[in-house]
């Protein structure tokens, strides 16, 4: 049921990923020396990934699932996602804020020295916590077969948390240990992103599909375990190089082999339906396919190109993030607002240059090859996606309307 609420939800959520859009174009004219009203760049960074996992990776998954919850369910329930969505909504711009005014560096009120967007952080996470007991509760008594991908998703966007709620700690704690922090960060990463993620862009798109279990060489459940399994497990590849033991190594290794066969799995069923050929769907699941052989190969053989280039890993992530997630999100707005498909392949093509313009500064390119230019069309191109999801946000407006 669609009600002037929820439509203003996903209004929400299209804009956070707007202004996330515009801060990452902003980052990268600071690259560029362009000044950034005296911003720091590291706190603007910031500030973009994290509208980006909160506002947008944070919250279109929840709205997916809230929508195909049925009449009914305890009042309870849905109280309880209410207010983490309205607690999402009201959070996500704060701390946007707060990492693009002080990012991690504790802010001085009266004699004491808060941390405040690792306190805004916190409230969102807590936020996800009181989603996640509302959509349990209701789960229940629905047997919608999407539901199982979204439950173990969900026990992978806690498991992230800790990680997150870890860096927290040590914000008030002096350790001298500098693995630590860098370690937990990269384990809330990881999880969120090769967790979460995943398995929410599975989730939505085995629903979109109407993906039967029969279409799976091997069961749901099976590539459900691989990939929760194996996401906590390769946390280590986000590490420098130095901080990485053989043990670590051998720890990402394990976690990126398995999670890739479960999602390659999961790629091979969805091919095989023979439904994809005219479908939006194919989109998303040919960059997941990119990502899962990515991370396959970098699993198998020796992976000192992955270790020793930071942008190779920023493309990575970017592929699965702007890439797979970005278009099943706005796949699944294109349905639900019943926009021309037309509009979302812009959105495809304005997704697609901007990836294949971050290869430009990985070592995958001739250092011959390299100059100022490359900064210059990566900050170009980056307006892309931002202009195509304003038109989205136009029709949605439009939508509610009529």
């Amino acid at each position: 049921m669609s009600t002037p609420t929820n439509r203003v939800f996903w209004r929400f959520a299209v804009l956070f990923f707007v202004i996330a859009g515009c801060t990452g174009v902003l980052f990268r004219a600071g690259m560029l020396g362009v000044d950034l009203f005296g911003l720091s760049l590291q706190n603007v960074r910031h500030a973009h990934s994290h509208l980006m996992f909160f506002g947008w990776a944070g919250l279109i998954p929840f709205l997916v699932a809230n929508n195909n919850l049925n009449d009914g369910f305890a009042h309870t329930s849905n109280r309880l996602q209410s207010l983490a969505l309205w607690a999402i909504v009201i959070l996500s711009p704060i701390t946007f804020v707060f990492f693009l005014m002080w990012g991690y560096h504790p802010v001085a009120f009266g004699s004491a020295n808060l941390p405040l967007a690792a306190i805004a952080s916190s409230f969102v996470m807590i936020a996800w916590y009181l989603f996640a007991i509302g959509y349990w509760r209701s789960k229940k008594e629905s047997t919608n077969e999407y539901h199982s991908w979204f439950s173990v998703a969900l026990l992978m966007l806690i498991v992230s948390s800790f990680g997150a709620w870890g860096v927290g700690v040590l914000q008030f704690v002096e350790v001298q240990n500098v693995l630590l922090p860098k370690a937990l960060t990269h384990f809330f990463l990881g999880t969120f992103t090769e967790g979460w993620v995943v398995l929410v862009i599975i989730g939505i798109i085995v629903h979109a599909m109407d993906l039967k279990p029969e279409v799976f060489r091997i069961s749901q459940g099976t590539i459900m375990t691989l990939i929760a399994i194996g996401a906590p497990l390769s946390f280590a590849y986000g590490l420098p190089s130095s901080m990485l033991s053989l043990e670590l190594l051998w720890s990402a290794r394990i976690g990126g082999l398995i999670s890739s066969i479960g999602l390659l799995a999961f790629i091979y069923g969805a091919f095989k339906s023979n439904t994809l050929s005219n479908s939006i769907w194919k989109w998303p699941i040919i960059l997941l396919a990119i990502k899962a052989l990515f991370r396959l190969i970098i699993s198998v053989f020796p992976n000192e190109i992955w270790l020793s280039d930071h942008n190779l890993r920023v493309l990575y992530l970017h592929i699965l993030l702007l890439g797979a997630f970005t278009l099943t999100g706005f796949g699944w707005i294109c349905q639900r607002y019943q926009i021309n498909h037309k509009i979302y392949l812009g959105m495809v093509i304005s997704c697609l240059v901007v990836l294949v313009s971050l290869i430009l500064p990985t070592n995958l390119i001739p250092v011959t090859m390299k100059g100022i230019w490359i900064f210059q069309s990566m900050t170009a191109v980056a307006a892309l996606p931002v202009i195509s999801a304003i038109w989205y946000l136009i029709l949605m407006w439009k939508s509610a309307r009529n």
